[in-house]
């Protein structure tokens, strides 16, 4: 049984460290990651399931952090981000109700 994503309508959400993280100018805490735009998606969507240069710099540009940065965190942490950027991305259920093929004005599948 899959676990059931909670969709977080939040415009940001604050993440607090289990291993905290010396950076050059202070001790990183917690990280606070906003949520992703189109923008973000278009310019730095990981290209494919195995691109984890490209969801690194991603997670990153959310949280304010630099690639530098990103590659002190602990894969703990890592992984408590990664879940909060797919509650960020997920559809509430009340939200989700579209059917494929359109809206109220598309034919039905037998062509009517």
């Amino acid at each position: 049984m899959q676990n059931k994503i909670i969709p977080d309508t939040a415009t940001s959400a604050c993440i607090k460290l289990r291993f905290p993280v010396q950076l050059a100018d202070r001790k990183l805490k917690d990280v606070t990651m906003r949520r992703p735009t189109m923008g973000d998606l278009l310019d730095y969507e990981p290209r494919t399931d195995k691109d984890l240069d490209g969801e690194v710099t991603l997670i990153g540009v959310l949280c304010g952090l630099k690639l530098e940065e990103m590659r002190k965190v602990d894969p703990t942490d890592y992984a408590r981000l990664q879940d909060q950027y797919v509650r960020f991305r997920a559809v509430p259920e009340q939200e989700a109700d579209t059917q494929p093929g359109g809206g109220p004005d598309a034919p039905d599948a037998l062509g009517a």
